[in-house]
């Protein structure tokens, strides 16, 4: 970086000598600022013009051929002016991947006048290519190296936002073609899940019953039996009486069966009829649980 500074520093101050000394004008000024370059190295190369002020002058940009260099990057210098011409100064980082020993650049500046464009090339500059190998024996074998790197895979991002635009595009079409379909689907399949739930239960709730507390049991099964019934029709049925129940849902065996476990919990009545209370509240769940799937597959 320092002897860069120097390089940058030396043509600044020729540029100015060069002003100030009144050189030839209208003749650019190209010159490598080192010697010699090995194959795939940058160098530098300074380009400057000497002009008139009300000139307009263009340089070489990245669209320019730089054979036998490409070009790596440019940096562009502030004008210098004085009272009758200006100088500008571009340095070129160029790379050659050439063998040719020596090899030559000079480059062009574009002066356009009146719409039209002419062109002055700079004196061409030479620079020798360095030999990395000097000589080559006649037994000099190449060197095998057959091990495998493991190279990193790159994520490909574009082609993973093409296929999840094609999954969302695809779901979108088929929630407008089978939406319904698929809702109705789902809350046949949740009625199911919960309907199974319910029997397992209530089953195992009566085969127990009598171990503990009778009335305890009794009011139990009929409480699980209302909620599972209050999320089955959509009605308050934990918080209404037999009687309540009975004004809604008219069947005459609900209501005897109801009332019979009423009595059996409040009344302390204990026979036979209670498992069959039971077992018709079971068989009452299964038919209404099979009309609300009915309600759903006709929409």
């Amino acid at each position: 970086m320092r002897n860069r500074g120097v390089k940058y520093f030396f043509i600044i101050l020729g540029i100015c000598f060069w002003v100030k000394t009144g050189a030839e004008p209208l003749k650019p000024k190209g010159q490598f600022l080192k010697d010699s370059v090995k194959i795939g190295e940058e160098v530098g190369y300074a380009l400057s013009f000497r002009y008139p002020p009300d000139m307009t002058v263009l340089f070489p940009d990245t669209t320019f051929n730089y054979f036998p260099f490409e070009l790596s990057r440019k940096k562009f210098f502030p004008t210098v002016t004085d009272s009758l011409f200006n100088v500008d100064s571009v340095v070129y980082y160029l790379e050659t991947f050439e063998i040719d020993s020596i090899q030559y650049l000079r480059l062009p500046v574009y002066i356009l006048t009146d719409g039209d464009s002419s062109v002055i090339f700079s004196n061409p500059d030479s620079i020798v290519l360095e030999e990395v190998v000097k000589e080559i024996t006649k037994d000099a074998k190449l060197k095998e190296d057959t091990e495998l790197v493991p190279v990193k895979k790159a994520f490909n991002y574009p082609l993973f936002l093409v296929i999840l635009g094609v999954i969302l595009a695809l779901g979108v079409l088929i929630f407008i073609i089978y939406g319904k379909q698929l809702y109705r689907a789902w809350k046949i399949f949740r009625l199911q899940r919960a309907h199974k739930k319910f029997t397992t239960r209530f089953f195992g709730m009566i085969r127990d019953i009598g171990s503990n507390n009778p009335t305890v049991e009794t009011e139990h099964i009929l409480t699980v039996w209302k909620e599972y019934m209050e999320k089955l029709e959509r009605r308050p049925f934990a918080k209404m009486t037999t009687t309540e129940i009975t004004k809604t849902y008219t069947e005459p065996e609900l209501k005897d069966h109801l009332r019979y476990i009423d009595r059996s919990i409040y009344g302390n009545e204990r026979s036979g009829e209670l498992f069959k209370s039971f077992d018709y509240l079971l068989k009452y769940a299964n038919d209404r649980f099979h009309k609300r799937i009915e309600e759903i597959r006709n929409g």
